[in-house]
């Protein structure tokens, strides 16, 4: 997957979290809580496709990894091109 592929799905996540924010206070359910839950593809797709630093977080079961991608994937700080550079390079690791 090319750089900005990842930038078009970490912005489509950002929307989806956003989306599910609005949703919890209007109705106490996020998305994966009813008929919207295959939204959590987006998620899959990026880490299926991010360095495959990343994906051992899957892979082995490690939840420093995937504590550490879901921090980055989440972190609305960063611009979507920034995170998108750091998933698909495998730049920030845990040591």
């Amino acid at each position: 997957m090319d750089k900005k592929d990842m930038e078009l799905l970490i912005e489509a996540e950002d929307a989806i979290n956003n989306m599910d924010r609005v949703l919890v206070q209007l109705t106490s359910m996020g998305h994966s809580d009813g008929m919207f839950n295959k939204l959590d593809n987006v998620y899959e797709v990026i880490m299926n496709n991010s360095h495959e630093y990343y994906q051992k977080a899957k892979k082995e079961n490690n939840d420093k990894i995937e504590s550490l991608f879901y921090y980055i994937m989440n972190n609305q700080e960063l611009l979507a091109k920034d995170r998108a550079d750091i998933l698909l390079t495998g730049s920030v690791k845990i040591e």
